[in-house]
């Protein structure tokens, strides 16, 4: 029973007016509408990605290339503990400063000496021998030279102790430095090709390579160009940067194939 309050709608069998007709055909028609912005907006986005993802790629390219070229012709700076050399360390009676004591071995025949301040009174004097090895008798010797010529400008110098490092020793401490980096990188790329599809871990290990390689390509030529010294803090450095970006790359993995 319908109450006597409620609207009654009547049926007939009339067909519908031409405003009617005209009213549902412009609701019917947003539709595709709406579909075709969807569209164009899913369509920017991934030409927008695409684009990202193939200038990331042309970046890298070219930084490794640049890499490559900037080795091949100025080669890195290595520093002592990577191709060998006597290491002295020395202390003043007084302040002194890095610079003097560099200019002062300059003047007296050390080209390639190079100090490290550890305080005003500490110093750690560096001289590489990139051509063999130094023997006992040849490092006091040179150790003598060195105390001799410091002696000139300033007196009383204590040297505390006297390290020579090999070449042999030098190449075994940089692979052992890159050891760990292709370690870490390794074990980032089992876990996606563990955890993914073959398809998506393929794509994710590839932007790893790539993403790596693009830094390892800029943190090289930097050292290439200005001629730093490449050590084991920097070489500790390079590898922590690589293993960060390679971890970065895959937290948004997991990010991209869970939504």
């Amino acid at each position: 029973m319908v109450g006597s309050d409620m609207p009654v709608t009547a049926m007939s069998d009339d067909p519908p007016s031409s405003s009617t007709l005209l009213e549902f055909g412009a609701f019917t028609a947003s539709f595709p509408r709406l579909n075709e912005g969807t569209s164009n907006l899913e369509g920017r986005a991934l030409f927008r990605s695409e684009f990202v993802a193939r200038t990331i790629t042309v970046f890298a390219l070219v930084t490794i290339l640049l890499a490559i070229s900037l080795l091949a012709t100025r080669g890195l700076n290595f520093a002592v503990e990577f191709v060998g050399g006597m290491i002295i360390e020395a202390r003043y009676p007084e302040a002194a400063s890095a610079q003097s004591i560099t200019d002062t071995l300059v003047r007296t025949g050390f080209g390639s000496v190079s100090v490290t301040e550890v305080n005003p009174f500490d110093f750690y004097i560096v001289l590489p021998t990139r051509d063999a090895d130094l023997t006992l008798e040849q490092a006091q010797q040179l150790a003598h030279r060195v105390i001799a010529a410091l002696d000139t400008e300033r007196r009383h110098i204590e040297v505390g102790s006297v390290e020579v490092v090999t070449r042999r020793v030098g190449r075994e401490s940089l692979l052992l430095g890159v050891i760990p980096l292709i370690l870490a990188c390794t074990a980032i790329m089992i876990h996606s090709a563990v955890r993914y599809d073959w398809r998506f871990a393929l794509w994710t290990n590839l932007a790893h390579i790539r993403n790596m390689t693009s830094m390892l390509g800029l943190f090289l030529s930097a050292y290439a160009v200005f001629q730093w010294e490449f050590s084991m803090t920097s070489l500790a450095a390079m590898s922590f940067v690589a293993i960060l970006i390679a971890g970065v790359g895959a937290v948004v993995a997991s990010r991209v194939r869970l939504h």
